[in-house]
């Protein structure tokens, strides 16, 4: 373990901007006081061991940190309300990329004449993931997750180092958070494996650089945002976590009353749908009776979006056909053009952001 002091977090916007860090790509995860994630320098494995860390011991969430906080009150004015919550959210999610990309990186190698070369990742993964693809994996004699499984328990050769536990775990039917900690902690440990398997596909290097970068992007001030409590839990279904498609969900609902829109967009709760469309307008930065056109540009302009949405209102898709119906990339061309999309549109935004705190 380093010797280094660890860097105190700088907690509020004023620090921050007195200090001479690059506001827009600063990396909320150093925010944490664990010296494993702020000294980690690889992108992935920072994100990784910052997951696994607040699943475990801190409870720390970068979109709602001291610092996080300080400059959505700055930005925003967003001080405690007894009738209205909102919170911190990212934008886009790096996990469902990360996890979509890996998914569509085996299913590229499994049907390749090299795919024996990539034996051992193909099999962990599937394991791990439950990834067989539409057709299993014929070659090696597996069509089926049952077989998969079988096949790991019977195993004492290297391929299933580190795998023991999963494999146990599949058995016991053990916590799904704990399978998810497993996974998170063997993609660590297995970053030449991963990244020897996307030198292989098409667009694999290309789209490996681009989810590095995510991994920094996802957690810094241009991917963050303000949103009703409890909707961060609720756009998941539809949107993947995908800031477009929440954008296209919340464009299709608001077209109806506030009331309306805080009952298909919020959870249920004892406070009742007129809070819920309080909170709606407050966050949208208009008024609770406000409807269509008047309120969902209220809210674009309010949170600086931009990037996202045109002067017509028009939703900018991060890649072509990106639909609800369809939320993940399904090839890689479109995985490489929804990653480059994601990250070029937080920088921007994040460069808004900055210039307007400057001026607070």
């Amino acid at each position: 373990m380093s010797t280094n002091t660890i860097r105190p977090p700088y907690q509020c916007a004023e620090n921050f901007l007195q200090s001479e860090q690059d506001f827009i790509t600063y990396d909320f995860k150093n925010e944490s006081t664990d010296e494993g994630v702020q000294y980690e320098k690889t992108p992935i494995s920072k994100w990784l061991k910052l997951e696994i860390d607040t699943d475990q011991h801190t409870g720390f969430h970068c979109d709602n940190c001291a610092l996080a906080q300080s400059i959505y009150q700055s930005l925003w004015d967003c001080s405690p309300d007894a009738d209205i919550s909102v919170h911190g959210d990212e934008m886009n999610s790096f996990w469902t990329s990360y996890r979509c990309a890996l998914e569509l990186c085996v299913e590229e190698l499994s049907q390749m004449e090299t795919a024996p070369d990539h034996k051992d990742f193909i099999y962990k993964f599937a394991l791990l993931f439950g990834g067989l693809g539409k057709n299993g994996f014929p070659m090696f004699g597996i069509e089926t997750q049952s077989e998969l499984t079988a096949y790991f328990k019977e195993q004492t050769s290297d391929l299933i180092v580190g795998l023991e536990v999963y494999v146990n775990a599949l058995v016991d039917q053990c916590a799904t958070r704990d399978l998810e900690r497993i996974r998170l902690q063997w993609i660590m440990d297995n970053e030449a494996l991963i990244k020897k398997a996307f030198k292989a596909i098409t667009h694999g290097e290309e789209i490996f650089g681009e989810l590095e970068k995510l991994a920094s992007l996802t957690h810094t001030i241009g991917n963050f945002t303000l949103v009703p409590n409890g909707y961060h839990t609720n756009r998941y279904a539809s949107s993947k976590d995908y800031w477009d498609l929440s954008l296209e969900q919340i464009k299709t609902v608001e077209l109806e009353d506030t009331a309306k829109w805080a009952k298909k967009l919020l959870p249920k709760k004892k406070t009742g749908i007129t809070v819920r469309a309080k909170t709606i307008g407050k966050w949208a930065g208009a008024s609770e009776t406000s409807t269509g056109e008047e309120l969902f540009k209220s809210m674009t302009a309010k949170y600086y979006l931009s990037d996202y949405v045109a002067d017509d209102l028009t939703v900018l898709p991060l890649f072509e056909h990106h639909t609800i119906k369809r939320p993940l990339p399904r090839y890689q061309d479109q995985m490489l053009t929804c990653l480059k999309s994601m990250n070029t549109r937080i920088l921007s935004r994040g460069e808004v952001l900055v210039s307007v705190l400057k001026t607070k």
